[in-house]
């Protein structure tokens, strides 16, 4: 049972918002757009994206309860990066029509109502999103969906659709029917997450962003027991976008080899001085610091016994690693924390 005086404050804060229009009737559409197009409202629902550090990196919202309808991206205010996965939030935005998605935007009036809340992912058959119409699809816009198989594992089965996309569904043999998912890129058309290391070409470890993990290129075969996150839409197809790496299970074939980092870095975070093992490289590899501006701070040629990075001169932070070795390219966030 909820204590008095959340149950006050929430019943406070319904009463300032006024009646809250519903994420499911602001979604639901016939023509592609909403009808509440344009207009200001009021709504409640629970994060199941955030902009939390190891997260996707964008917010969305969902209705508690729905199984269609009602999912939604949230922009336009500072305060959104203080949400966490689980909050329940109540708030006030414009509801716009943004290259085919739906999006709250200018939020205001955001209020935390609740906390730790669950909201179990809604479970499709990647091949629905290859062979069901438009209107099937768009009622899973903003959704967070789980793409599964049954007991069977779902697999790449297209590793590289273009533009940063690869597809998972069920059979190799039928590359064009699956799911698009896409990672590793951030840019002003197309958001995904930077926390996720399966991406569908090295590059997008450095391009459209610096991604915060290890990358894995992925290839057609790799199999996980299911993969999930938020569905949106653009560039005429709808994807997934997974927001971490503990989205997609545990891998069961393919992937586990190469999720072996060549490169580890530890402890992490730490006081300032960060030891590289870097035993799985040969010859000399490049090492290069940047600060959250995208200065670099410290830049050299690093072996296999060179394992020491010191950042103790600078303010605790977060740092962006690169170790570039031959083809390779290593990132990872160091976090410069002091006692």
């Amino acid at each position: 049972m909820k204590p008095f005086w959340l149950i006050l404050f929430a019943a406070t804060t319904f009463q300032a918002f006024g009646q809250p229009v519903s994420l499911t009737d602001i979604q639901t559409t016939t023509t592609g757009s909403s009808s509440y197009e344009g207009q200001i409202v009021q709504t409640i629902g629970v994060v199941t994206a955030s902009a939390e550090s190891n997260n996707l990196g964008y917010v969305y919202i969902q209705e508690e309860g729905v199984t269609e309808w009602g999912g939604i991206p949230l922009s336009g205010s500072s305060e959104l990066s203080t949400l966490r996965i689980g909050d329940k939030v109540a708030l006030q935005g414009t509801v716009v029509e943004s290259f085919g998605v739906t999006i709250l935007s200018g939020i205001s009036s955001l209020e935390v109502i609740d906390s730790n809340i669950t909201i179990a992912p809604i479970e499709l058959n990647p091949e629905h999103f290859s062979s069901a119409g438009f209107f099937d699809l768009e009622k899973y816009a903003g959704l967070f969906v789980r793409l599964v198989n049954g007991s069977d594992s779902v697999k790449v089965v297209h590793s590289d659709v273009g533009f940063g996309d690869y597809r998972i569904g069920i059979n190799t043999l039928t590359p064009d029917q699956g799911c698009n998912v896409l990672a590793g890129r951030q840019t002003g058309s197309i958001g995904s997450s930077l926390n996720v290391s399966y991406v569908s070409d090295p590059f997008y470890a450095t391009l459209d962003g610096i991604m915060n993990v290890p990358f894995i290129e992925v290839e057609n075969g790799d199999a996980f027991p299911w993969v999930q996150g938020v569905i949106t839409y653009g560039f005429s197809a709808f994807r997934l976008l997974p927001r971490n790496n503990a989205d997609f299970g545990e891998t069961t074939t393919g992937v586990a080899d190469r999720q072996r980092s060549k490169i580890l870095v530890f402890p992490n975070p730490s006081s300032g001085e960060f030891n590289v093992n870097l035993s799985g490289i040969t010859g000399t590899a490049s090492l290069e610091v940047f600060a959250a501006n995208g200065q670099r701070i410290l830049s050299k040629s690093v072996t296999n016994t060179d394992r020491l990075i010191d950042l103790r001169a600078f303010n605790q932070g977060m740092y962006q690693l690169k170790i570039v070795a031959g083809n390779e390219v290593y990132t990872q966030r160091l976090i410069v924390q002091y006692p």
